[in-house]
């Protein structure tokens, strides 16, 4: 009789242990679905389809722009709200931090989705979107290099910019651009009032050496404005969105005179004497490879002038007038200076 007692206390025993061990395994199971739940939804969508910048602090200074449809990771959260218009909503949300090459940025979460993005219903199949101008990739290529020129060096080179615009359709809503394959829509600039401000595209020149169309596209809606510079290939169908290192859009690219780079400047909005010179090559050579074709090469970042004018002199050199903002009699004025610099010159 103690025998089956015995034995039915070791069973009983046993089959507490197993049924543990179950529950046990269970919890761990529960437990890493949900930590698999979680970390999916620190996972989101870029769902705005010009992109969406990305900035050293919450609405500071662009620095980049993730991709439409890109995945990002969400690492931080500001509790720094905002609304904005954008065409006919508002878009609510937060600046929030991700991370993006082992460093911490800020976007505005009202562009991004939990939803993975399949398809962009306003992407030409054809039509490829390239990004250029990235300050991270020029942080890592040699700076410019200047020297003082005279007032009469200057105005003794003629300036190389020359706004060529030929027709385009047109219409009070639309802008159209007609590359080899395809008529492009762009929604005009002009103010939309209660459905999203200011906002749409500009067409501001044309490059007939390198057959590219230039559109600004400006989103300016409450305090928050965006300008970017698109440069369309009307050959390839290509488009490369030149990122501006601030908020504004900027100045139209001026090219080389045998047309291997292009030039152009940002003065900052905020500041009256501060402004980034960016050069991108262009690689004819890579004239089918879109990511090799239009590349950076040099830059320079100033905080002591702005830009007044730049002009090439010859196929490498540059002039560029400068100038600082003084309190003279009570009023500002300009104070200019000449400068130029030779972008083949080893640093």
């Amino acid at each position: 009789m103690k025998k089956s007692f015995s034995f039915i206390i070791i069973i009983l025993l046993f089959s507490c242990k197993t049924d543990n061990k179950e529950n046990s395994i269970k919890n761990e199971i529960t437990l890493n679905e949900k930590q698999k739940k979680e970390e999916d939804i620190k996972f989101k969508y870029v769902i705005a389809e010009s992109g969406l910048n990305y900035r050293k602090n919450p609405n500071g200074e662009i620095i980049g722009k993730f991709k439409y449809g890109e995945k990002v990771n969400i690492i931080k959260h500001t509790s720094i709200f905002e609304t904005i218009k954008d065409e006919n909503e508002k878009k609510k949300g937060e600046w929030v931090g991700l991370i993006w090459r082992k460093d911490t940025v800020y976007v505005f979460d009202g562009y991004l989705s939990n939803e993975k993005i399949t398809q962009n219903l306003n992407t030409i199949s054809s039509q490829k979107n390239i990004k250029v101008g990235e300050m991270r990739v020029y942080e890592n290529l040699p700076n410019l290099k200047f020297s003082k020129i005279t007032k009469n060096q200057f105005d003794n080179v003629q300036s190389n910019q020359k706004n060529i615009l030929p027709k385009i359709r047109k219409n009070d809503s639309f802008l159209f651009i007609k590359t080899k394959s395809e008529n492009l829509k762009f929604k005009v600039y002009k103010d939309y009032k209660e459905n999203g401000s200011w906002s749409g595209s500009e067409y501001v020149g044309y490059y007939p050496k390198l057959k590219f169309y230039a559109i600004q596209t400006n989103y300016i809606a409450d305090y928050l404005g965006f300008s970017e510079l698109t440069l369309i290939d009307s050959i390839s169908n290509n488009k490369y969105d030149i990122i501006s290192p601030g908020d504004g859009a900027i100045e139209q690219p001026i090219t080389s005179l045998d047309k291997k780079y292009l030039v152009y400047n940002y003065n900052d909005m905020y500041e009256f004497q501060g402004c980034f010179i960016g050069i991108i090559k262009v690689d004819e050579f890579n004239k089918n490879n879109p990511k090799k074709y239009l590349t950076e090469f040099k830059s320079h970042t100033s905080e002591d002038w702005a830009v007044e004018e730049i002009k090439w002199k010859d196929n490498n050199t540059l002039f560029i007038k400068t100038y600082k903002e003084k309190l003279i009699n009570k009023k500002k004025q300009k104070i200019f200076d000449y400068l130029k610099t030779n972008i083949e010159v080893e640093n």
